[in-house]
């Protein structure tokens, strides 16, 4: 299992994100909930939120996801960034392997075939 740290001391760049619902009265005295950064202290809601990962490889290769807490479930920090960072782990190994396939067929024309050499 992948770390924010670990990625870090491998050479990739990982770049996260939190928002937090945030609890405001609308001009009818309706509440109302929006999401804003985490630093933003006031009115904030114990519940919802969403988590943003980045991921560049050493390669340059990105992978963004996004991990969303439910309405009713506490906001967890280390729980966001566990399943955001699974999911952009997986888009950057399929990104990867896309990259490897392409390059692949790019230089298999190019090569000879052990038959070219036998004749």
């Amino acid at each position: 299992m992948h770390t924010v740290k670990s990625l870090r001391d491998s050479g990739f760049k990982v770049r996260v994100y939190h928002c937090r619902r945030h609890r405001y009265v609308d001009s009818n005295f309706h509440i109302r909930y929006t999401l804003v950064p985490t630093g933003v202290k006031n009115s904030l809601s114990c519940c919802g939120g969403e988590t943003h990962i980045k991921v560049t490889s050493p390669d340059d290769i990105v992978a963004k996801s996004i991990s969303v807490c439910g309405k009713k479930d506490a906001y967890c920090k280390k729980t966001g960034v566990r399943i955001a960072l699974g999911r952009a782990m997986k888009l950057l190994e399929y990104e990867q392997r896309l990259v490897a396939l392409e390059i692949k067929e790019n230089i298999l024309p190019l090569v000879p075939k052990v038959t070219d050499y036998l004749s």
